[in-house]
Parts: structure tokens; sequence; C-alpha cells
């Protein structure tokens, strides 16, 4: 699934420049540049997350794949669960953050003011496949540890055959541009998610539970996303009436509104039930994290 998803990119990058030089009559230099943006700078940033899914995905493989091979397939199945459930409490927010924070992102890693706000506004169309590639990975780990090894390749293949056809018709038809790429992306991770998960509710017999799993964290993530944008904009209006340094009160502002964003993900998360103590002891330093919230109230 890995030489797909990297097969994918060439793909996109081939039709993308063809068709828009070649028949749509775009210049090569506009055309070059913006694909660049898409693919140098938001497609990079949204990778940091999804890294993080990757290494969760490796650290998961034994366990599934101990349960599996004594035929304990309630304990796959619950172990198959957390996975997705934990890597979704990571990758939501790293999606609303990105999308509410994804102009003072960009402005921190590529400060290039001509190119700022188109380069922005793709990372922030392209956040949520953070969500869906991160829980992806999860899925095709899961399908790998139960012996399906074959079943991610089907999934990407067959995402790739309909995205190619999709972004053909968009670049070729409507004036997207550039969108259409995000587009495509989107609907790639989307295709794999659903496609992998189609084959583990085969295989193992197995539903995720709507809010339990998907719900609890969406909820948090947005009002973090709210709470996050509202901080940054106060900072920022604030800082500039003082100082007219706009990358030095940006990075104020960011890191500050991350913080902030952690804080407020993670205690709206809590209280609405998406974090337990048993989650967070299974963290690094979990006890001591756990013995800190329940000296500030959080948890009892």
């Amino acid at each position: 699934s890995s030489f797909i998803l990297n097969l994918t990119t060439s793909v996109n990058q081939t039709i993308f420049m063809k068709v828009m030089i070649g028949m749509r009559g775009w210049e090569e230099v506009m055309t070059t540049t913006l694909y660049g943006l898409f693919s140098n700078k938001a497609v990079v940033i949204s990778n940091i997350p999804i890294s993080i899914a990757t290494a969760v995905a490796a650290a998961i493989l034994p366990n599934i794949s101990t349960a599996f091979a004594r035929g304990d397939l309630k304990e796959t199945r619950k172990r198959s669960v957390n996975a997705i459930r934990m890597t979704l409490i990571i990758a939501v927010p790293c999606a609303v953050g990105l999308m509410a924070l994804a102009k003072p992102v960009t402005m921190l890693l590529f400060p290039q003011w001509d190119t700022l706000d188109t380069a922005s506004l793709l990372l922030a169309e392209l956040a949520v496949t953070v969500i869906f590639y991160s829980v992806g990975t999860i899925m095709n780990a899961v399908l790998q540890s139960i012996g399906r090894i074959h079943m991610p390749l089907v999934s990407a293949g067959i995402a790739l055959g309909i995205q190619t056809a999709v972004l053909v018709v968009l670049i070729l038809f409507t004036d997207l541009g550039v969108h259409a790429l995000v587009l495509c992306s989107v609907l790639y991770s989307v295709l794999i998610f659903l496609i992998d998960s189609r084959f583990i509710g085969r295989y193992l017999k197995m539903r995720v539970k709507v809010w339990p799993v998907y719900g609890r964290p969406v909820v948090a993530a947005v009002v973090m996303g709210i709470v996050t944008k509202i901080v940054y904009e106060l900072i920022c209006r604030g800082g500039l009436l003082l100082v007219e340094r706009p990358y030095l009160i940006n990075l104020i502002a960011t890191m500050v509104s991350i913080a902030c964003a952690v804080v407020v993900y993670f205690y709206v998360l809590i209280k609405i039930g998406g974090l337990k103590k048993n989650d967070i002891l299974q963290a690094p330093k979990g006890a001591k994290i756990l013995g800190a919230l329940q000296r500030i109230g959080w948890i009892r």
C-alpha cells in the first residue's frame, strides 16, 4: 500500500502537469509553482501528524497478532477498536488544529509572504486527510496482523483507480485547478478508510461504535478549534499594537494557542468520557499524568 501511495503522488503530478499545461493552456511556471505549494508545503505539513499514526501502527502490530494467533477473536477485536480509538484521539485534534491555524503554521514553517495565502488555504483543505490517512494506516496494520496482508494493497489499488478518474474529470471540465488535487487526496484517503473498514468488518466480524470512537474526539476537537482560533486572534491583535514584527507575534500567538488547544481538548475529552483512567495509564508516565489530573480535579 505504501508503494501505491507513492504511485498516487506520481500519477497525480503527471496528470496535473500534462493536462493543465498541454490541454488547459496554463503557463508552465504557474502550474509548477502551484503544484509545489501543494506537494512541498501543504502535504509536507499534513504528513507530520500522520507519521505519528505510522509509529502507533508499528507498536500495535505485535499485540493484535498475538491475540489473533491464540484464536482469541474477542481480544483481537477489543485491541483493534482500542487502536483505532487512540489513533483518532491524536489525529482528530491535529486535523482540526491545522484547519484553525493553517495560516499561522504555514507562516512559521514556510514564511514566504507571496505564497502564504494559497499554501495555507491548501493546507486547511487538506487537513481532513490527517484523520482518514491515520486511521487507514492503523486499519492496514490490523489487516496485516490477522494475516490479510494483501487487503491493504487491494484497497489502495481501488482508491487509486477511482481518484485518478475523478482527477482527470475535475481538471478537464472544472476550474478547480490545484484544488482538484486536494479534493482527490481527500477522496483517496476516505476511500481507503471505507474499504479497509469493510474488510475489517468482514474478517473480524467487528463493528465500531460511532459515538465512543469517532464522536467524542470530534466534539472535543471542535470546541478546541473554536477556542484556539479566538486565542490566536486576540494575541495577534494585542501583540501587533505593541510590536510591528508579524513573524515574532505569529510565533508567540501560535505557541500559546497550541498550548491552550492541548489543555482545552483533553479537558473536554475527559469530561465527555472520551479518555478514561486506563487510557491514561497506558501512556508513557501514565501514572504521574493520572495523579496530576486527579489533583486538579479533572478525573476522580
